[in-house]
């Protein structure tokens, strides 16, 4: 399994009243390591956008397990997995900057066309995450 990894400084305007990352702004973390996820594996947003699809969050099971801090340096590590016709899962463990973990999560990804109906992964999407396109079920 192919694993990813990014880095993300914890900024002031990510805490919430409490001093620390705010639950909704993990899920942007996460958001923004997929964007450069793309970047990575060289299917970049812009040629989704080109090419009219999307990529949508369908589920997000997130395990909190120790909250960020301004200033911390979070390591965020993707892995895609399971691929099916029209989307895949992608596994996240997050951990700052003294290795301790932070956050998992499971995100299930539906790739859409400009409708917003449910439409085949792209072939270099799949090509560089499993090796091959996956093919629809006969």
């Amino acid at each position: 399994m192919n694993v990813y990894e990014f880095s993300y400084p914890v900024r002031l305007d990510d805490l919430d009243y409490m001093g620390i990352v705010g639950n909704s702004n993990w899920l942007t973390f996460l958001e923004r390591s997929r964007i450069d996820l793309l970047d990575k594996v060289g299917f970049p947003f812009s040629e989704m956008m080109k090419n009219k699809i999307g990529g949508v969050v369908a589920e997000a099971n997130v395990k909190f397990l120790k909250p960020a801090f301004f200033g911390d340096t979070l390591k965020i590590k993707v892995s895609p997995h399971s691929p099916f016709k029209k989307g895949l899962l992608l596994q996240y463990i997050v951990e700052n900057q003294k290795n301790e973990l932070s956050l998992t999560a499971e995100i299930k990804i539906i790739f859409v066309d400009e409708s917003g109906r449910a439409t085949k992964m792209p072939d270099k999407i799949s090509e560089n995450f499993f090796g091959t396109s996956i093919e629809p079920i006969s």
